[in-house]
């Protein structure tokens, strides 16, 4: 019996340069006419006969002075084309479009990421997020990245600025061949990060689970595809916005006679000398000024422009433009498990996070043809989606997932009047929460709501609005807080002193949670009324929140697996010093370090549930966690789930020829673009597949809509 190891494949690390900056996606990166590869270094892994995996020594690759042997060139490039070689790195995409391009492959071509591995994902997939430095610290890794690195990339990979020392204005870059002592301490910065990513993935022995594994490859397919770009409708934005908004800040400039009117010092001077001082000129404190019966006419048109002003924002469609590839395609706007629950994340033009209001099709067409003037804002704003279109002779097919969250959490908790709605009643979620909260009769209200045609004034539009956004609100034990961020006001609600409360508590800064500030001028009586309503009448989804808690309490305090929700589908276990909860498709949400944190006064009762998370900027901080957080948590996992099912039926199908193709995914739909004569039946064809429950989730009714679009909309 031999035994000699085996190469399995390699770990990589690349340094490059570029004239186009990387924070616009490795796809543009890696296009720009300056694009170089400067730096390869990889590590064989090689597997030994009882199954363990060793790093060998890295290797290097310098490019940049052109001594590299053609045959240790050869050699690499063949093992990152083969899909029986396992590729690992740190955010891989980048390192497998940079590759590509160092291939030769045309833009738009790249290598196949079969069995490409990334290291990010994998420390994603176990609860830690963040930069290869911050991973790196948060698991306490024995080896860091190199901080000097910073100042080498600066050096090497970027133009060199006009006002630089090193600048003779003949070149573009400096060259590795006549700085050796600087590209040597390049390579070994290199050299080093492999080391350092090689640490991060041994905290995490198993690896990514193959579902995961699976899913990521196809996510990374779907990137490589892009998405078509209407450039032309957003360059038109982008010059009108800008021409109004010059228009708009000449105005408040004329008007208020300061220098700079997006300065807010330079505005909040001003209006003191007015006589109407304001702490804050944000949107919420502008609106209260402009209600104010009081207020000076020259402040209050002063505070329209600056809200005029405050809304000329093109950053999505300048996010396109600067991401869109030569094709005419934008690519890399996905993140595989960008989120703790596992979901998505965008990238570049955000794609989970546009614009719902859509411009009619009379400010879409004024806006290409340069006349919409004072309009360009809002137009621009409502554009966003209708700047991605098809390619040519072809349609996007649109389906999405109903009320899935809704819908996952009555699977979840066993609520008995959601799950009949969805499964043998209409549908109509809204209306049978309204109808239970308020003691109404469902068929009579619907027949009310067909009769006023959904007017929005009657009493049936208002009670079914109080049963909407109670339903959106209040299912992840959310109170009056929840019900104003999801549109109470805007749906007619009486929100009492809210708002103006919790402003006061904002700028006050206080340490404790709103609920506790000055408790005594509390006024909001009928969102707590609806808070109360909905509670009594989804006893189950209320009893979930507490067995979402104690499941927590058992993993962390006794070591103990937990099974709970309806039908025993979720699983709380400890996992060394982490809780790790597993879903019903069989992944897991990792909660790190968590603990349950017992009173002082009362070791039967817990008064904080914690564990190590990834804070806003740099670090991993301990994070509080609760029963209805963790019900959020879960239900949108298996939403994203239910999700991750269908694309991955989706791209089997077209694998084998199916004429759709997914070229974005946003939370609970799915872009394909299709021939047009196909559209019909791959419409058809995906609200079949979205009409039956994964397989791991048996009695989950779920539904699909969706339509045929010329260009992307709601």
């Amino acid at each position: 019996m031999s035994t000699a190891p085996k190469t399995i494949g390699v770990r990589i690390d690349i340094e490059t340069r570029s004239g186009t900056e990387v924070k616009y996606g490795a796809y543009k990166y890696a296009e720009d006419p300056d694009f170089r590869v400067l730096i390869i270094c990889y590590s064989p892994m090689r597997q030994y006969p009882d199954g363990t995996v060793k790093l060998g020594k890295v290797r290097r690759l310098d490019l940049g002075s052109g001594t590299v042997a053609y045959t240790e060139q050869a050699q690499f490039r063949k093992i990152i084309q083969d899909p029986r070689f396992q590729k690992h790195a740190y955010n891989a995409n980048f390192e497998r479009i940079s590759l590509s391009k160092w291939l030769g492959l045309p833009n738009g071509t790249y290598i196949d990421p079969a069995n490409w591995h990334c290291t990010a994902v994998l420390a994603n997939v176990y609860g830690v997020f963040g930069t290869l430095d911050d991973v790196g610290r948060a698991l306490r890794s024995p080896v860091s990245k190199d901080a000097a690195g910073k100042a080498l990339i600066k050096f090497f990979s970027k133009p060199i600025a006009a006002n630089s020392k090193h600048s003779c204005g003949c070149v573009r870059f400096h060259d590795p061949a006549t700085h050796p002592v600087e590209m040597d301490a390049f390579e070994k910065y290199c050299e080093g990060d492999v080391i350092a990513e090689a640490m991060v993935a041994a905290f995490f022995p198993a690896g990514i689970p193959a579902a995961q594994q699976a899913e990521y490859e196809k996510d990374q397919r779907i990137n490589d595809r892009g998405v078509r770009h209407f450039k032309t409708l957003s360059v038109r934005a982008v010059e009108q916005v800008k021409t109004e908004a010059d228009r708009l800040k000449g105005e408040l400039k004329t008007l208020t006679g300061i220098d700079n009117p997006n300065s807010n010092p330079q505005m909040q001077a001003w209006l003191n000398d007015q006589g109407y001082p304001m702490v804050s000129l944000d949107k919420a404190h502008r609106a209260e000024a402009l209600d104010d019966p009081f207020i000076p006419d020259a402040v209050a048109e002063a505070l329209r422009l600056k809200g005029a002003a405050s809304l000329s924002s093109v950053t999505k469609h300048n996010a396109m433009l600067n991401t869109r590839c030569e094709d005419g395609r934008i690519r890399g706007s996905l993140q595989y498990y960008g989120a703790h629950t596992g979901r998505e994340a965008g990238r570049g033009f955000q794609p989970q996070n546009l614009p719902r209001y859509e411009a009619p099709a009379a400010d879409r067409a004024a806006l290409l043809r340069g006349t919409i003037g004072q309009g360009a804002p809002q137009a621009a704003k409502g554009t966003v989606r209708a700047a991605l279109v098809p390619a040519r002779g072809h349609v996007f097919v649109v389906p999405d997932y109903n009320a899935i969250e809704a819908r996952c959490l009555g699977w979840l908790a066993g609520e008995q009047y959601v799950n009949d709605e969805f499964t043998t009643g209409d549908g109509k979620i809204y209306e049978a929460t309204a109808a239970i909260m308020f003691g109404a009769d469902k068929q009579q209200l619907m027949a009310q709501l067909k009769a006023c045609d959904k007017c929005g004034v009657c009493e049936a539009c208002a009670t079914r609005a109080k049963g909407k956004v109670s339903n959106l609100a209040l299912g992840y034990a959310g109170g009056a807080g929840a019900l104003v961020t999801m549109g109470a006001e805007e749906a007619g609600i009486d929100i009492g002193n809210y708002k103006e409360l919790h402003a006061e508590w904002k700028e006050s800064g206080s340490l404790g949670k709103f609920h506790e500030f000055e408790p005594d001028r509390h006024d909001y009586p009928e969102l707590l009324r609806l808070r109360d309503l909905y509670r009594e009448a989804s006893p189950m989804t209320t009893r979930f929140w507490k067995l979402c808690a104690k499941a927590w309490d058992v993993a962390a305090m006794s070591g103990n697996g937990a099974k709970f929700g309806n039908n025993q589908v979720l699983t709380m276990v400890r996992d060394g010093k982490h809780n790790r909860l597993v879903l019903p498709s069989g992944r897991s949400i990792w909660y790190r370090y968590a603990r349950s944190h017992v009173s002082d006064t009362n070791p039967d009762r817990v008064e904080r549930r914690t564990f190590i998370g990834k804070g806003k900027g740099v670090g991993h901080f301990r994070t509080d966690t609760h029963g209805g957080k963790l019900t959020e948590n879960v239900t949108q996992a298996v939403a994203r789930d239910v999700l991750f099912d269908l694309i991955m039926k989706i791209e089997d199908l077209t694998d084998r020829g199916w004429p759709g193709r997914t070229v974005l995914h946003v939370h609970d739909e799915v872009v394909l673009e299709v021939p047009e004569r196909h559209a019909e039946q791959v419409l058809a064809d995906v609200l079949g597949l979205m009409s039956t429950p994964p397989d791991w989730a048996p009695g989950l009714a779920v539904q699909g809509a969706g339509g045929i679009m010329q260009r992307y909309g709601k």
